[in-house]
């Protein structure tokens, strides 16, 4: 970049006057002397836009190589990148879906619950999200809330089984209820 900031130091016009006085005239070389003069201006714009291109935090690839880390059991190096793209983007409602699920991973439930929250209220259709918010009242025993949440799913899917099933439970309908989030085998 040296070269071109001495380039770009010299008036345009008088370098190109030298250049033609010493290759003498004509069209040909008018053009040689224009590139050889304006080369640095296309320069500078090109490493200005790929120093914008390289400092930029890319949010699904922080969110993909967190969800990529959880599926390979690595969980414990989930959680950064996952971070990442929240500092990055807090209204990311995968990135707090993840992070949730990664959190429920660790036993984290408390946490787990108030990111699912975070991505459900960044995007009130996230179902998922809004499964696992109603999955963890319904396995702590609060019908009250289970219920709303079980409601909030079957106004995304009106047809949504297992939140149907599950609605029944908390109404009183089947005194049995099952384990959602861990299920025995």
């Amino acid at each position: 970049m040296r070269i071109v900031d001495i380039q770009l130091s010299f008036p345009s016009i008088l370098v190109a006057l030298i250049i033609l006085a010493a290759f003498g005239k004509g069209v040909e070389k008018t053009i040689i002397a224009l590139i050889l003069v304006q080369w640095a201006y296309y320069a500078r714009t090109a490493r200005a836009s790929a120093l914008v291109e390289i400092n930029k935090e890319y949010i699904d690839a922080y969110n993909n190589l967190g969800t990529c880390l959880i599926a390979m059991d690595k969980a414990e190096q989930a959680e950064r990148p996952l971070n990442s793209a929240l500092r990055i983007d807090s209204s990311n409602s995968d990135a707090w879906y993840q992070r949730g699920l990664l959190y429920l991973d660790f036993g984290r439930g408390q946490e787990a619950l108030s990111d699912f929250e975070s991505a459900s209220r960044n995007d009130p259709k996230h179902i998922d999200a809004r499964l696992m918010i109603a999955a963890i009242f319904h396995e702590r025993g609060d019908t009250k809330n289970a219920s709303n949440a079980w409601r909030k799913v079957l106004d995304i899917d009106p047809q949504h089984k297992l939140a149907r099933r599950r609605l029944e439970e908390c109404n009183g309908r089947d005194a049995t209820p099952a384990k959602i989030l861990r299920p025995e085998d």
